[in-house]
């Protein structure tokens, strides 16, 4: 069985360490994996880390490539592709990422920041699946 190649995009090196960790405990060795993590790339380095970079770096994948994921020919070679912030991003707006990402949030339509909803009681959950 081949190794899967995961792409991660994500906030930081430490956001890599706890999702390698997570898959390894979820495929269990019985799928061995190579997790590589994108952004923020030394070619890019506009892009900055965080959640900020992680959004520049969608919104010029985006640009770069108008087919979906799989047909991307940067990330075709990978079998997965994983994308992650943290959840503390719905209270944080655009504009904590500098003026250009505001502007281009409005350009862009994008939906308005901070998006953070109170978190529903764990009763709501029960039964459903």
């Amino acid at each position: 069985m081949s190794e899967l190649h995961i792409a991660l995009v994500a906030e930081g090196p430490t956001d890599k360490e706890i999702i390698e960790a997570a898959l390894g405990a979820v495929l269990e060795k019985s799928r061995p994996f190579i997790l590589t993590l994108i952004p923020p790339e030394p070619t890019r380095p506009s892009f900055g880390g965080g959640w900020g970079g992680v959004l520049k770096w969608c919104h010029d994948t985006r640009l770069r490539h108008t087919e979906t994921l799989d047909d991307d020919p940067t990330l075709s070679l990978f079998d997965l592709v994983i994308i992650h912030l943290d959840v503390d991003v719905a209270t944080f707006r655009y504009a904590d990422c500098g003026p250009e990402v505001m502007d281009l949030a409005r350009q862009m339509v994008w939906h308005p920041l901070p998006c953070n909803q109170p978190c529903p009681p764990c009763s709501q959950h029960r039964g459903a699946a």
